[in-house]
């Protein structure tokens, strides 16, 4: 730093040894204020104890910059929470080799190794134990600069403490120190950009004055001097300190580098952006991520406004703003080819479990007629024979049954008409059945043969899920892969087992590509991705696929910002003032819908527009119930017929009632069973039926 052309200002290094006593912290103290007052306007710290705290006091007091490598000490707040920091690499070695031998259950701890210098092989020696750890490795051992310090330390061990050689590595400690040194030399160049007169009432012929006087004292009273010098604090120790805190940023895969203005980078990086294409983002392997994320984390952009899915990993690392869309997983598939209309399409209307449940009432209610008419005494007619008997009939054979329940389903008349109670009860429910379904045929036979209908091969991720012939996937490493790796339910663990396992390979590198295998592998590719994207690319000329089923899980969208961005609260503000004002949701509409490319007026859904019998159920159960209710109306009328008849035929007798009761039955049973009879002149019946006859007139 001191070989550049014209530095502002040149660093020296003084070395002062101090040995380690009872009187460290006192000697160390001692030793600052001495370099203070020759002109020291910053302390760098390496070490920690007593001493450090020391230091950190007098910083405070003269508001002295304290740059430290001291990490700060957190209370555990959990005995199973255990902090190990070391002072040299053997010796943490060493502790890691007695934890990973260690013969007790370590399961409920957590060791955080807190000295930068966990090293390859200590990672290895914890892959496959039980053993909860955490490391820091910050030394990139495959940078130039690493390999120049190392060299330059190798030819200056004569001269230093630090011993090292060719086949030593370079510790934690050294190389913050080696950064911190630059901190400061970036910090003071930061601080003169911002006002490159700061230091020029405070040099005096080579010496530094502070406030009027020479250098800085910790205790003014030493000052022979002047001994009327009041105590103050440094008067640039503010501005110096506030240039320190902005001179390095840390990014991914970089570390620290120099901070540098929104201004420098802006424009260059965006139109970087638009000759790319741009990823999402998905952490890799080493724990960097690459995409927008990655972008975000490497400070080359400030916002990323896409189609960013909001998830915990991705929200570890940056800062989402309120979700402005709701989406979720989906399915596209080809679409399939049209359905040709055959000789029986009149027949589609309703679901072939309907037409045979029709087939069954219209023979069940047939049957149901029948037997109510009967039994029922109000549907037998007498007529006079030429020869003077009486005959006996009943209108409701079992073919005239089944004529007049097939002319009602038809809308159609005919010439006989039930006239008992139970009869028409029965009829009545059969009209209403046959009304409601005559209706539901009429409507959706119009909407059969003005429709254009499709039969997806599948309706559902079940059914997806359950079959091999379509074979499907998902981008890889995208917020899908997450969702399907770590999900806990059984069919979408079973799902990414059968993708990981294709060959070739069923997932793609980007949403374009997965669409085009899905219009290229005539319909033997299914494609999972998110609704939004699905949604508008089925609205996208050739207009080929379609979405089916309904979105596995629920998602938003955000805006993601770094962390601590000032752009964060005014991005929800506004996404809020959208949401209220309906604007997102006409944004959607426009997009989406009032410039889709395709007709939508077919369904493409995939799902069967059939009657089905979930939504005619309620009149089958009102047919069956006037059923049921006209055979016990049917009942009701025979054993009143009955009774009636019996005591017609021995009014005086009670005693016999029974038996005439008895007699009836069994005679209306017989008259039932056999669909008829005939009396002739002579017979008991025959008498029986003049009686009656004669009373009714």
């Amino acid at each position: 730093m001191n070989r550049r052309e014209s530095p502002p200002f040149r660093l020296s290094l003084d070395h002062i040894e101090i040995k380690k006593e009872p009187t460290e912290a006192y000697d160390m103290i001692t030793t600052v204020c001495q370099e203070l007052k020759e002109g020291a306007m910053g302390i760098i710290s390496l070490k920690d104890g007593r001493g450090y705290d020391s230091l950190k006091g007098l910083s405070e007091n003269l508001e002295i910059p304290l740059i430290s490598l001291n990490p700060p000490s957190f209370p555990p707040e959990y005995p199973s929470r255990i902090l190990i920091d070391t002072t040299s690499t053997s010796r943490l070695q060493k502790l890691l080799s007695t934890i990973r031998a260690a013969q007790f259950n370590q399961g409920n701890y957590h060791y955080v190794i807190v000295n930068f210098e966990f090293l390859p092989y200590d990672v290895a020696m914890f892959e496959n134990g039980n053993i909860n750890i955490s490391g820091f490795q910050i030394i990139d051992r495959e940078h130039k600069q690493y390999w120049d310090l190392k060299k330059h330390l190798e030819e200056k061990k004569d001269e230093s403490e630090i011993s090292l050689d060719h086949y030593t590595d370079i510790t934690a400690r050294v190389a913050l120190a080696h950064d911190t040194v630059i901190a400061a030399f970036h910090g003071f160049l930061r601080a003169l950009s911002q006002n490159d007169s700061i230091f020029s009432k405070s040099f005096r012929h080579g010496k530094l004055y502070n406030r009027g006087y020479r250098g800085i004292y910790c205790d003014p009273s030493t000052d022979r001097e002047n001994p009327a010098r009041p105590y103050s604090s440094f008067e640039h120790g503010d501005m110096i300190g506030a240039a320190l805190h902005g001179a390095l940023s840390w990014v991914q895969g970089k570390g620290f580098i120099l901070n540098q203005t929104i201004s420098d980078h802006t424009r260059k990086n965006h139109e970087d952006l638009n000759n790319r294409i741009v990823k999402a983002g998905s952490k890799r392997p080493d724990g960097s991520w690459d995409g927008l994320v990655g972008d975000l984390l490497n400070g080359d952009i400030d916002v990323a406004l896409a189609s960013l899915t909001i998830n915990q990993d991705r929200e570890r690392v940056v800062d989402f703003s309120k979700p402005f869309m709701t989406t979720g997983i989906s399915i596209m598939i080809k679409k399939p080819d049209k359905q040709e209309f055959s000789v029986f399409s009149f027949m589609q209307p309703l679901s072939t479990e309907i037409w045979m449940y029709i087939i069954f009432a219209y023979v069940g209610v047939s049957v149901v007629i029948f037997l109510v008419s009967r039994f029922s005494p109000y549907e037998w007619r007498v007529e006079e024979t030429i020869r003077g008997g009486f005959t006996i009939s009943n209108d409701f054979s079992v073919y005239n049954c089944l004529w007049f329940t097939l002319a009602a389903f038809m809308q159609q008349g005919t010439d006989i008409l039930p006239r008992s109670i139970s009869g028409r009860i029965a009829s009545s429910a059969w009209w209403f059945f046959t009304m409601i379904i005559v209706s539901s045929y009429t409507a959706n036979l119009a909407a059969f043969l003005t429709l254009e209908k499709m039969q997806a091969p599948i309706e559902s991720v079940e059914d997806l899920a359950k079959q091999t012939k379509i074979k499907y996937g998902i981008q890889q490493g995208g917020s899908t892969a997450q969702f399907f790796r770590h999900s806990s339910v059984q069919i979408y663990q079973r799902m990414w087992r059968y993708m990981e396992s294709q060959v070739p390979s069923v997932f793609v590198s980007s949403y374009a590509e997965g669409i085009d295998r899905v219009r290229n592998q005539k319909g033997r590719y299914a494609f999972l991705l998110e609704a939004t994207a699905n949604e508008y690319e089925n609205t996208r000329r050739p207009c080929d696929t379609m979405k089916v089923g309904a979105n596995l899980n629920s998602i938003g969208y955000g805006v993601a910002t770094p962390f601590g961005s000032d752009l964060k609260d005014p991005i929800n503000l506004a996404i809020l003032a959208l949401q209220e004002r309906g604007e997102l949701k006409k944004l959607e509409n426009k997009w989406w819908y009032d410039r889709g490319q395709c007709d939508q007026g077919m369904n493409q859904d995939g799902s069967s527009a059939s009657l089905n019998l979930s939504k005619v159920a309620g009149i089958f159960y009102i047919l069956m119930g006037g059923m049921i209710a006209s055979m016990i109306a049917a009942l009701g009328e025979f054993l009143y017929r009955s009774r009636i008849e019996a005591r017609k035929a021995d009014p005086q007798l009670c005693g016999n009632f029974a038996r005439n009761l008895k007699t009836a039955l069994s005679s209306q049973l017989q008259l039932s069973m056999k669909g008829g009879a005939t009396a002739h002149p002579g017979t008991n019946s025959h008498e029986a039926l003049k009686r009656q006859k004669m009373v009714n007139q």
